[in-house]
């Protein structure tokens, strides 16, 4: 995934994407633990800084819809 290449076929397909995520980070020390995380979405937008995952809710405007961008570098694995 690092690259950034997604076939454009996907964007507005439902996803799940494997991330990584740093939970309890010590502010001081800035260490804390990475663990991977499962999200399900709509592929919003892929570009060479990473993807956006369009959250399921009542309102269907991709336009409007709340997202959650990941950089390439904390994704894993997107599977359609």
């Amino acid at each position: 995934m690092a690259n950034g290449s997604i076939p454009e076929a996907w964007v507005g397909q439902a996803v799940n994407v494997s991330v990584l995520t740093a939970e309890a980070v010590d502010p001081e020390t800035q260490r804390g633990t990475l663990t991977v995380a499962s999200v399900n979405g709509l592929l919003g937008d892929a570009n060479h800084k990473g993807i956006l995952i369009l959250h399921p809710g009542e309102d269907t405007n991709q336009q409007t819809r709340a997202g959650t961008f990941f950089p390439w570098g904390a994704v894993l694995e997107i599977a359609g």
